[in-house]
């Protein structure tokens, strides 16, 4: 949800331009999370206090064999410059002495501000400025009421437009894949002409910010050094990083002499991977993690908080968000007792609830915490990694839309967001689609909350990754989709044959009084629709006009509902 920058200037207590000199991450006093304190360079304060250093808070990191993705936070990385919006944080971490000043960043993401110097851009979430001299200062210096104070010197490129002057689409011939997944291991191929001996850099649109600034200037962000996996003067091979989005690649030669864009590179999922860490701080790889079977039955038991659990809206708007992903993909996710703990915390227990106001930064609507565990390997990178557990946390200070209906436009979609959220579960990442539930950004009054066929693709994919075996660990099995507000409900309904041809059964019970069936393909589309008081304990369902393929089928009572996947020959 969108903080307007007027905001952000009037809350921080400070503002500072930074770059990243070092990181690294601790637990808490509690040990219940991992925080990563990021050092960075101060070049100019716009507000508060003045540092030549500061030390920025973000949520998770990697402590040894333990690690915590914490969705959404800030992610600082070495040769990026960005103005920061923060306030002071108050926290005890595990190896620091209690008096040490911390700052975190003031509406999470969006309270960081990244510079493209190579075209003097700037960029984030929800806003881009062209030029950082004559708009983005102008701009924090207007609302700020005072000039800023330069601390070190920042160096500008001069005249930008001689870095275009250098780039043409004619040196690179191809690059193979053109369509591809993020954060998987997939290795791209650039093929064409003059890249240099030495090793330069490939950037690919950033899927956390859409890739593109308001005037349709590129937003590009480098895979890390070790992503690189061979450079000549006529192909490069690099592992298509995580956070890639659909769009360009651009390829800069060692000392960003030449400068190159592919065509577009189509990316149709992404999964979610943690950066390794070299002993300075720097990122210099990363690693993907997959699910396993933590509850013995194939998966993970999700908890609703006992309050989470009263509103009755809000926890069938879970649920639906839940059956899409498990009927759509076979992701082994269930729903359990419900608990009375209502923090997350890397304690054992799947928790989903509701938080305070004081537990987001402004303009976050729901975290999910996922705490992945390790084991060492012989194969490159020499990790394995597992998700132990899973949390999620909605913000109840938001006027949500709990309901079936539409969001009013001051509303704020409950379903679409624990739909992109319990993606984020399943260890999906952003990507640039504006119809896609994994999609970077959400807004008033939008919804979406059926998965697209890409995303479904996505949740596939980690499944099937999950079904290896890694670690000693028991493996996820797929989910057989019989997800239901009750289990009652779908011990009272027979349906048959599935797979079907023409016909469908749907028995129920006498218990049972059936009020709704609808039929749905994987586009979300309603195929078929039955609404009435059934009399009679048998319903049968004309399928003969139905393509062959996967549909879910959804059938209703007063108070219950179940979802079922079918099959049509």
């Amino acid at each position: 949800m969108e903080i307007p920058i007027e905001a952000q200037v009037s809350k921080s207590t400070n503002i500072v331009e930074a770059e990243l000199v070092s990181k690294k991450s601790y637990w808490n006093s509690a040990h219940t999370h991992i925080y990563t304190v990021n050092t960075l360079k101060v070049y100019k304060v716009f507000k508060g206090e003045s540092y030549e250093e500061i030390n920025v808070i973000t949520q998770g990191g990697t402590v040894g064999f333990k690690a915590e993705i914490v969705t959404p936070s800030v992610k600082f990385r070495k040769g990026t410059v960005g103005l920061l919006m923060l306030q002071s944080k108050e926290i005890n971490l595990d190896g620091i002495a209690k008096n040490k000043t911390f700052f975190n960043t003031y509406s999470s993401v969006q309270g960081y501000y990244p510079y493209d110097l190579d075209n003097k851009s700037v960029y984030n979430t929800f806003r881009r400025f062209n030029d950082i001299e004559t708009e983005f200062y102008q701009k924090i210096k207007t609302l700020t009421k005072r000039d800023y104070k330069e601390v070190a010197k920042l160096k500008m490129p001069e005249n930008p437009s001689d870095a275009q002057k250098l780039s043409s689409t004619a040196d690179i011939i191809s690059i193979t894949p053109t369509t591809a997944s993020a954060g998987t291991g997939i290795i791209l191929t650039i093929s064409g002409t003059n890249f240099g001996s030495s090793t330069g850099t490939v950037g690919f649109k950033n899927g956390d910010a859409g890739g593109n600034n308001a005037s349709a200037i590129p937003v590009y962000v480098d895979a890390y050094r070790d992503q690189i996996i061979s450079w000549t003067d006529t192909q490069i091979r690099v592992k298509i990083p995580s956070f890639a989005g659909t769009g360009e690649v651009r390829v800069r030669s060692a000392g960003g002499t030449r400068t190159f864009f592919s065509d577009v590179l189509t990316i149709l999922y992404a999964h979610l991977n943690f950066d390794l860490v070299n002993s300075s701080g720097t990122a210099v790889d990363e690693v993907g993690a997959q699910l396993y079977n933590q509850n013995g039955e194939g998966g993970y038991t999700l908890h609703l908080n006992s309050d989470f659990n009263t509103n009755a809206d809000a926890t069938a708007a879970y649920r639906r968000a839940l059956n899409e992903w498990v009927c759509g993909s076979g992701v082994n996710l269930k729903l359990g007792a419900t608990t009375p703990t209502d923090v997350a915390e890397n304690d054992g227990e799947n928790v989903v609830t509701f938080g305070a106001v004081t537990d987001f930064e402004d303009g976050v609507l729901a975290t999910t915490f996922t705490y992945p565990d390790f084991c060492t390997t012989t194969v490159d990178p020499g990790f394995d990694v597992w998700a132990e557990e899973i949390d999620q946390v909605f913000n109840e200070s938001i006027n949500w839309n709990f309901t079936a209906a539409n969001p009013t436009n001051a509303q704020v979609d409950f379903e679409t967001v624990a739909l992109h959220e319990l993606g984020h579960a399943i260890l999906l990442g952003h990507i640039i689609d504006v119809g896609a539930v994994m999609h970077y950004a959400i807004g008033f009054d939008s919804f979406n909350r059926t998965p697209e066929p890409n995303d479904i693709v996505g949740a596939e994919a980690m499944l099937n990754k999950s079904m290896n075996q890694i670690c000693g660990i028991a493996t996820m099995t797929a989910s057989a989709c019989s997800l239901s507000t009750e289990d009652s409900i779908a011990d009272a309904i027979v349906i048959y044959p599935n797979p079907a041809n023409n016909y469908l059964n749907i028995k129920s019970s006498n218990s049972i009084s059936l009020k709704t069936i609808n039929m749905y393909d994987m586009l979300g589309r309603n195929v078929l629709s039955k609404s009435s008081d059934f009399t009679t304990g048998l319903q049968t369902l004309n399928t003969s006009s139905l393509n062959a393929g996967i549909y879910l089928l959804e059938i209703k009572s007063a108070d219950k509902s179940v979802t079922k996947k079918i099959i049509i020959e």
